[in-house]
């Protein structure tokens, strides 16, 4: 198994610890059976064991290069990428505007395959630039489960990600991150994601055009033409490149159906 990755020390660490992640699911499966008489499905602890040791792993990068957010995405050609099969990603950002202290935020749905499922935005009050992110990750989570997603990636390129991750300080919006926290526990599975500008390039449209007035907010049934642009330049550079997966993947349910459809 080694030799497949050569000298890279990352990724055999990388490697050697799912190991250890996938240990403590069924660990963690174990004590749920026997405190709490519950049973989880083989697939579920793969799944949340991956999940939370590629979240462990972007933070240790972090960590090492002393806070700063890793560089994963320009590393490889930053761009949006897929999520894994059986996922659904959802990319969200705000447009904060100082003058009024009003932010419009965009959440994005697609598949696996790339294509949207759905998009929703709205404007809202917002003190600072990071509460604005906050509040449209916590509409984002509410959202999603609306659609009814169980097997999901939450994706931004705030620095909120960190936050929820335990990485930075709360500060203004440590109620809303505890509400995220909370709320993530509904799902299935799910992930919270940190991508460069470049992967977040729909969400950060849409949400400039809610905040110019320039988007419906039905705009998902019809995109405007800048939209499908970006949505098809996303899909063709996500085909080329290796899809965000997890060893052992599987498919858990379908996603919900495209607009249109039964």
């Amino acid at each position: 198994m080694l030799s497949q990755f050569g000298q890279d020390k990352d990724q055999v660490a990388y490697a050697f610890s799912t190991i250890g992640f996938l240990l403590w699911g069924i660990w963690k499966a174990r004590n749920r059976a026997v405190f709490t008489n519950t049973l989880v499905e083989p697939m579920q602890v793969i799944i949340t064991a991956h999940i939370a040791q590629h979240e462990y792993h972007q933070a240790f990068i972090a960590r090492r290069n002393r806070g700063t957010i890793p560089d994963v995405g320009r590393r490889h050609n930053a761009h949006w990428k897929r999520p894994p099969k059986g996922f659904i990603k959802c990319n969200m950002d705000a447009a904060f505007q100082n003058l009024n202290f009003k932010a419009s935020g965009s959440i994005i749905l697609r598949d696996e395959e790339g294509y949207l499922l759905t998009g929703h935005t709205r404007s809202f009050p917002a003190r600072s630039p990071l509460m604005a992110e906050a509040l449209i990750m916590r509409d984002a989570l509410v959202f999603a489960q609306s659609m009814g997603c169980s097997n999901i990636i939450f994706e931004s390129d705030s620095l909120l990600v960190q936050v929820c991750r335990g990485l930075k300080e709360q500060g203004e919006i440590k109620n809303i991150v505890q509400d995220i926290r909370v709320m993530r526990q509904v799902f299935e599975a799910s992930g919270f994601s940190w991508t460069p500008r470049e992967g977040n390039e729909v969400a950060h449209l849409v949400a400039k055009l809610s905040r110019d007035n320039r988007i419906h907010n039905t705009w998902a049934w019809n995109p405007p033409h800048a939209v499908l642009v970006a949505l098809n330049k996303d899909k063709y550079l996500s085909l080329a490149a290796p899809q965000w997966t997890f060893p052992l993947l599987q498919p858990l349910s379908r996603p919900p159906p495209r607009p249109g459809e039964g």
